[in-house]
């Protein structure tokens, strides 16, 4: 049983120990996504770190609903900041337009292609290592896995992209 699946029981059974340790496991798995996604759209630093807090809470109070975490949170990270963007410019706060897309629009569709390719865990690698930044260390402690086991997953996951992209 995967860790939604698990923290989903939790909440059910009403288990608060085991829902704290899964959901704060969820949490530092996805802070920097959220972060990231929020980041690209706002500049305030309080209000990306207010936003990130409420994708989360948002994320906890419709846990049952959610087959995704990942796609779940950054969708709520894009609306959320649209809405608020949208209330500074009422408010007189922003000269400029809001923007309109934060992804270029192939991004979905790489997503796609690649995860069905390599899975979402490898994918998932991929882009804590190379948009967010991460260590191959801060992964594997992440997921807790070794770091050698996180590099090799990382390179053979480039190589069998490489290679379906030849084709």
């Amino acid at each position: 049983m995967d860790n939604l699946s698990r923290l989903k029981q939790a909440v059910l059974l009403q288990d608060q120990t085991t829902t704290d340790i899964l959901f704060r496991e969820l949490y530092s798995s996805y802070r920097k996504l959220v972060l990231f996604v929020l980041s690209r759209l706002l500049e305030d630093k309080q209000d990306i770190l207010d936003l990130c807090e409420d994708c989360f809470l948002e994320l906890y109070s419709h846990i049952q609903d959610v087959d995704n975490v990942k796609s779940y949170l950054c969708v709520t990270a894009k609306n959320k900041a649209y809405s608020l963007l949208r209330k500074k410019q009422e408010q007189g706060y922003l000269d400029e337009d809001i923007p309109t897309t934060d992804f270029h629009p192939l991004a979905y569709e790489f997503e796609q292609w690649a995860s069905s390719i390599i899975g979402e865990e490898d994918y998932s690698i991929i882009i804590d290592h190379l948009a967010l930044d991460y260590s191959f260390k801060e992964i594997a402690e992440q997921r807790g896995s070794k770091e050698n086991t996180v590099k090799t997953r990382y390179h053979r996951a480039l190589r069998k992209l490489r290679k379906e992209k030849r084709r």
